[in-house]
């Protein structure tokens, strides 16, 4: 017995000093561009989200840091870049501007502490977990290990502009900036326009603080070796475009068959890539959107058909009523940004937003979406000419472009620069000003139109 006794308590102690040995090898260490990060006090997990002493961090991503201990409030300074957070907050500003937090800020046995991975991606360092290890990298964009070109390669791996699905909202705001515009859309999640400068025009889908889309048609476009003009053979280099394509998502099997002859659809991992190809430029690439999973299903680009023991509540999600027309709004901006971004494209003259014009546009897109039809013809407002002379708008020139169905502002706008009449209108060096309205709904149908005059 007693043999027995002694044998268990050895194995007891193995299996105890094993266990510390295997806790010991899945400590949290932290590299900050190579070196290790020393704190006084011990980084702790909470959430899936590590936290560390503030003022460690800070400091050794060479930020100015200070503490007001009556409001309990945390600001750094990086550059131009400067964040503020509150103790026990949800919420913290980057440049001024509101940002959700995954996990607040923390006081421990009276000791500060910020959530890592936020702080890294808000002041534009790359944060990177290593599951294998428990380590954690963090990373300034520019610097990272082996050659320059390798950095390079490494960095834009399935980003554009930096940004990949996933990403931070913070991160973003890091890379690129505030955006101009933030377009609340009726999917539930927000684009985050950048729209100052056409050539590197960029639209960033936004939800619970993280990147949920991107969309560009923009001339600079550099994705993992692709550019504006790449061939069908440059993509299928990387990308497989065969047939139907299945996914599960929220414990259900989903269904798309993505035939197109314009666009083109892969599935890698949990994100997804559309390609959309220019069939007047020998067919070539003329602009991407990626998303996750969740927000392809949304976005209603493709029809799918799926198998469940419980209905996901993606296929459940219902437009709110409030965001019809907000979102036909946001919509008519986006056109008006894309179809500037096509003409700095092929070197002509931007057109200007006439607010007359908008409105001649919207009422004919509610005209048709009200009466189920689709015609430049109206029976009630007559031709184009028409309404525009009854609007009371002077012009020299005119042209009208419609569409129907399509499921929001870009696929509008690539559906009518593959039809040749359309592509006349958008690139018509004559043409000055640009008035867009639409109507209609996600569970419907969406009317859009275009409407250009010239003096």
């Amino acid at each position: 017995m007693n043999r027995v006794r002694v044998l268990l308590a050895w194995l007891l102690l193995c299996l105890v000093l094993s266990a510390s040995v295997q806790a010991e090898a899945r400590e949290n260490l932290i590299f900050i561009n190579g070196q290790k990060l020393i704190t006084q006090q011990t980084p702790f997990l909470t959430n899936n989200r590590v936290l560390v002493p503030f003022r460690a961090i800070f400091e050794a991503v060479g930020a100015e840091v200070h503490w007001d201990e009556n409001s309990e409030k945390i600001t750094a300074n990086k550059g131009q870049t400067k964040l503020a957070m509150i103790i026990g907050s949800s919420t913290a500003s980057i440049d001024g501007q509101s940002m959700l937090l995954d996990v607040s800020p923390q006081i421990v046995a009276g000791r500060s502490f910020v959530p890592l991975r936020f702080v890294g991606e808000a002041l534009g360092f790359a944060v990177t977990y290593d599951q294998a290890s428990g380590w954690i990298f963090i990373n300034q964009q520019e610097v990272d290990f082996g050659p320059q070109e390798a950095r390079q390669q490494l960095a834009l791996k399935n980003t554009v502009y930096g940004i990949k699905v996933g990403d931070s909202a913070a991160h973003v705001v890091a890379r690129l900036g505030q955006p101009a515009r933030r377009d609340e859309i009726d999917l539930g999640f927000v684009w985050w326009i950048y729209n100052q400068d056409y050539a590197n025009y960029l639209q960033v889908g936004i939800k619970n603080n993280r990147v949920v889309a991107l969309f560009t048609n923009a001339p600079s476009l550099q994705f993992n070796g692709l550019t504006i003009g790449s061939s069908m053979s440059d993509l299928t280099k990387q990308y497989s475009f065969a047939g139907q394509l299945t996914f599960t998502l929220q414990g259900a099997t989903f269904r798309l068959d993505p035939v197109s002859k314009n666009r083109y659809l892969d599935i890698q991992g949990d994100t997804a890539y559309i390609f959309y190809m220019d069939i007047h430029q020998g067919n070539t690439l003329t602009a991407i959107r990626i998303l996750n999973l969740e927000t392809l299903i949304l976005s209603g680009l493709y029809g799918y058909r799926y198998s469940f023991f419980e209905e996901p509540e993606v296929t459940r999600f219902v437009t709110v009523g409030s965001a019809i027309d907000r979102t036909n709004h946001i919509y008519a901006l986006q056109i008006f940004d894309l179809t500037n971004v096509i003409r700095h494209r092929f070197g002509l003259p931007l057109l200007d937003w006439h607010q007359s014009l908008s409105q001649v546009a919207s009422a004919h897109s509610m005209d048709m979406s009200r009466n189920n039809f689709f015609s430049h013809v109206s029976p009630a407002t007559g031709s184009p000419h028409d309404r525009i002379q009854s609007g009371g708008i002077g012009h020299r020139v005119a042209g009208e472009n419609i569409a129907a169905g399509q499921a929001d502002a870009a696929e509008a706008v690539m559906d009518w620069m593959n039809s040749l009449g359309h592509r006349r209108a958008i690139l018509r060096d004559t043409f000055q000003h640009l008035g867009v309205g639409v109507a209609g709904t996600r569970e419907t149908s969406r009317y859009y139109t275009q409407k250009f005059i010239g003096n």
